[in-house]
């Protein structure tokens, strides 16, 4: 009789097991999870590409941890090859693409640009106002016992 509850109870504690096993596989799919480059500067210039590089590493780890738990395909090495996971793998790749060319770019040296030097404000001033008396030289011209804004 002892040997029919302890069979019974190995039975029962494998089959829990197993289980448990399959919802922590299920989970936690195998290396899923891509991580930013460490090489990528965080106070990088362009901080619109470094946005977008971020928010695609985000939406590839959760477009990945989806697939496996949902549908259980593990879109990194798929084991089928029926439309759903070619479907998967595809979206997989075209995310990836993105998100490497994000990172592509932000691994480039940044060329800073030579900034044209113009001419100053003072001297932008001066010019306007040398403009406004050269257009008409007679009419601009000052005289004693004139008043104004320009006197």
């Amino acid at each position: 009789m002892k040997q029919i509850i302890i069979f019974l109870l190995v039975v029962i504690v494998g089959i829990m097991g197993y289980n448990l096993y399959k919802k922590h596989q299920r989970f936690n799919p195998p290396n899923f999870e891509y991580s930013s480059s460490e090489t990528i500067d965080a106070n990088h210039p362009n901080t619109e590409l470094l946005l977008d590089y971020y928010q695609a590493v985000e939406a590839l780890n959760g477009y990945v941890i989806t697939q496996w738990s949902a549908n259980g395909i593990d879109v990194r090495n798929p084991e089928d090859d029926n439309a759903q996971t070619v479907a998967a793998v595809s979206e997989y790749t075209k995310k990836l693409g993105y998100l490497k060319y994000y990172e592509s770019q932000l691994l480039k040296p940044v060329v800073e640009q030579p900034v044209a030097k113009g001419p100053s404000e003072v001297e932008r001033r001066n010019k306007l106002v040398k403009k406004l008396f050269y257009a008409d030289p007679k009419g601009n011209g000052l005289r004693l016992g004139e008043r104004g804004a320009l006197v």
